[in-house]
């Protein structure tokens, strides 16, 4: 998952990927990041909320939440 010019983004993000917010026009998320990998935070980019990760975590902006390190983080995946 990618957001390379969203100014603002109201809700929760959820990626078996990564998510990487990037540099260029700032942009405000107001919610969480979730990644089975890595979550990227770029320069110019605030984050209202927190952050979890499987993998590795890159935060140049502002994050104003808590950072959190999943080594067991599966997302949509359910055991029936």
């Amino acid at each position: 998952m990618s957001h390379e010019s969203a100014l603002r983004v109201e809700g929760n993000s959820f990626s078996n990927n990564v998510i990487n917010i990037h540099d260029g026009i700032s942009g405000v998320q107001n919610g969480n990041l979730t990644a089975v990998n890595d979550v990227e935070l770029r320069h110019n980019n605030t984050l209202n909320g927190n952050i979890t990760y499987g993998k590795e975590v890159l935060v140049e902006g502002t994050l104003n939440g808590s950072i959190f390190k999943d080594n067991d983080l599966r997302i949509g995946i359910t055991n029936t």
